[in-house]
């Protein structure tokens, strides 16, 4: 994601269909757009990324923006397998389906769900 974006994205080798997911962004400042509605319904295909927060000039420096964001609906049988976060304290992976970005004036954050299916395994996009 790019500097002043929060996304949330759906990983390499999930199946395509309907999620939802509901996100509180935490200090919000004024100017920031919120792209899409929380709770939020799409239809995402891998590689597909909701902007959930964004805004049009840099933070103030000093400022962190928190996003936290749930899932809340998948499509049939699948299982989550793992959460890569990606913001202003590097990336690490989780299998929570709640999950916490923060970002400031020199970094954007994204969330990417990898959701697999039973017998499937899932191929992440940034491992070899």
């Amino acid at each position: 994601m790019f500097v002043d974006t929060i996304g949330i994205c759906l990983g390499t080798g999930s199946p395509s269909g309907s999620y939802t997911f509901a996100y509180t962004i935490q200090n919000q400042q004024p100017g920031d757009i919120n792209d899409v509605p929380s709770p939020v319904t799409a239809t995402l295909n891998p590689h597909e990324c909701l902007v959930a927060w964004r805004r049009l000039t840099p933070l103030p420096a000093g400022v962190v923006v928190t996003a936290i964001v749930d899932v809340l609906g998948v499509p049939p049988a699948a299982k989550l397998d793992s959460v890569e976060l990606q913001d202003r304290l590097g990336n690490q992976v989780t299998a929570s389906p709640t999950d916490t970005v923060r970002v400031d004036t020199t970094s954007g954050g994204a969330l990417t769900f990898y959701y697999h299916q039973p017998g499937k395994r899932v191929k992440r996009g940034h491992q070899p």
